[in-house]
């Protein structure tokens, strides 16, 4: 299934938000990926999908409550789930 590539205001939109959810929830993150390449000035390849690593263990959250949580409090929403290749990664568009 093709889309259409992420502009540079949704890439910022929803890594944005996608911070602020996981830090409200008391955990540090940070942006790695396409994602933190084109922040940082990587021109030449515009990121499908915004990756963050969440630095603690969060017991009482998995990864499939922190990414419902996201897209719960995107307002208005920006984020759009897809399904992940890889078994309990957390993957949203």
């Amino acid at each position: 299934m093709s889309r259409e590539p992420l502009q540079s205001n949704e890439i910022t939109r929803v890594a944005k938000a996608a911070v602020e959810v996981v830090q409200e929830l008391g955990f540090t993150c940070c942006l790695f990926g396409s994602a933190a390449c084109w922040y940082y000035g990587m021109r030449n390849r515009v990121p499908n999908d915004v990756d963050l690593v969440v630095m603690e263990d969060p017991e009482e959250y998995d990864t499939e409550n922190i990414k419902r949580l996201i897209v719960s409090r995107d307002s208005p929403p920006a984020t759009r789930t897809t399904p992940s290749r890889f078994c309990g990664a957390l993957n949203f568009a």
